[in-house]
């Protein structure tokens, strides 16, 4: 083999060019995955350039050159990549457990897992790219929270709540809000990896719902639809006019009945104005205390003890007043619509202020579990 020589840095062009070709020789046990495809790729380029010229008669001195320029580069642009930390990061984070942990830490180290298996299957990821993904699973896998025993005593007390509620005496919006918070309650109560701040969310959401139910009492209005249905219009021959003021109303008061977002409110004025009606169609002195009757029995059913003691102060001044009208043998049939329609605003109101003592409740039974010998160093706390 015939070598051209030129000098740099003291040294022969050919001297160069075989010690570079001995550099190559001596990477022979290393391997093409521990560099980026890149650098690796660049240095077959000028290895096979290198080659080339040693084999060839008739390359000119620039080629040698060249070629040992481009393979000294080669050698020196090799890019290891060092995935040995990512690698156990990611082995580390495979042996973790999913049922171990909280949804939301699960999540973010999930994350970082994938991007660090993207990074450690990339061929020609930088060493740069390795690190970072690996600080990021590492970061990731010291955040991850251990799961702690949940406690949904709350919030099952606030299921157990509404059980006995039913759609027909709430308005159909407050109905529907309550619907949709206690699906989600019944999904933090059954799901198992459920986080504790999910189940308390879920427990606020769904008392807040049942605080915001809008109750419309309807048995006022449905008592003077009877007393309307039980009229004749053939007793009436000498009341054409009244009569029709009564199908008037009465035909107003069954649309309020289907209404099922009408407000207490309106159901009120709707009652009035049937009741109003019947009065002119009867006889002059009949009073009809159906309706004032219904609203004081649903007002002796309820218990003190469930509600602030201030509301339930104002409600049994009203139902005193009620019973009055009741008893009262000169009261008019606008002093009876009055007093009903009085004390079922107070009952509404009254609702809004009912006490709940589930909460307390589940916390006593918590409390009655425990046992004093459980806790030998905490006196002060026991």
């Amino acid at each position: 083999m015939h070598l051209r020589t030129f000098t740099e840095n003291g040294k022969t062009a050919s001297d160069t060019f075989v010690v570079s070709v001995k550099k190559i020789n001596r990477t022979e046990n290393l391997n093409k995955s521990d560099y980026t495809e890149v650098s690796w790729a660049a240095l077959e380029k000028a290895l096979a350039a290198a080659n080339k010229a040693m084999e060839s008669d008739t390359v000119t001195q620039e080629e040698v050159d060249a070629a040992a320029i481009a393979l000294r580069d080669a050698i020196a642009g090799l890019q290891r990549a060092d995935k040995r930390g990512l690698d156990d990061a990611i082995r580390r984070a495979g042996e973790r457990k999913e049922a171990d942990y909280t949804r939301i830490s699960w999540a973010e180290m999930q994350k970082a897992l994938t991007a660090a298996k993207k990074v450690t299957e990339n061929a020609d990821a930088t060493q740069k790219e390795v690190d970072a993904a690996a600080l990021q699973l590492n970061e990731a896998l010291r955040n991850l929270e251990e799961r702690k025993a949940v406690k949904k005593d709350a919030l099952g007390a606030a299921i157990a709540r509404t059980a006995n509620l039913k759609e027909t005496d709430y308005t159909i919006s407050s109905w529907r809000v309550l619907q949709d918070a206690l699906a989600k309650a019944n999904q933090a109560a059954a799901d198992e990896a459920a986080a504790q701040t999910e189940v308390n969310e879920a427990t606020d959401a769904l008392r807040d719902a049942l605080a915001a139910l809008n109750r419309v009492d309807r048995s006022g209005l449905k008592a003077a639809i009877d007393r309307a249905y039980a009229r004749k219009e053939e007793n009436y021959p000498d009341k054409k006019d009244e009569w029709k003021a009564m199908q008037d109303a009465l035909a107003a008061a069954e649309e309020m009945m289907k209404n099922t977002d009408a407000a207490q409110v309106d159901v009120d004025e709707a009652t009035r104005q049937l009741s109003e009606a019947l009065r002119h169609l009867d006889p002059e002195g009949t009073i009809n205390k159906n309706a004032l009757s219904v609203v004081i029995e649903r007002a002796n059913g309820l218990k003190g003890s469930d509600y602030l003691s201030s509301s339930w102060s104002q409600m049994q001044e009203v139902l005193a007043e009620a019973n009055q009208i009741m008893e009262s043998v000169t009261a008019t049939q606008e002093d009876v619509n009055e007093a009903a329609v009085s004390l079922r605003r107070a009952l509404n109101l009254l609702e809004q202020t009912r006490i709940n003592k589930s909460g307390l409740k589940a916390a006593i039974e918590r409390a009655g579990e425990k046992k004093e010998t459980d806790y030998p160093g905490k006196a002060d706390e026991w």
